[in-house]
């Protein structure tokens, strides 16, 4: 996906209020365990995960498959 937008979502806040639409976004340092995301239904497509950490059940391996890229801790 070719974003011509990126949005930077530094909050739990501002994740919390994505509404489960994350493409074209940066996401980094969060630890995700603590906010409630549609995470099988997340729209991630060209989303960029910086640091982040995901609950136990999200699997890293969909997130990318859905065009996410998750660079780890």
């Amino acid at each position: 996906m070719k974003c011509s937008v990126i949005r930077e979502i530094d909050s739990l806040d501002r994740i919390a209020r994505s509404g489960g639409k994350l493409n074209c976004s940066v996401v980094q340092g969060l630890d995700l365990r603590q906010v409630s995301l549609p995470w099988k239904e997340l729209d991630c497509n060209g989303a960029i995960f910086l640091g982040c950490r995901f609950p136990a059940e999200v699997s890293v391996c969909d997130l990318m498959d859905k065009g996410a890229l998750i660079f780890p801790e």
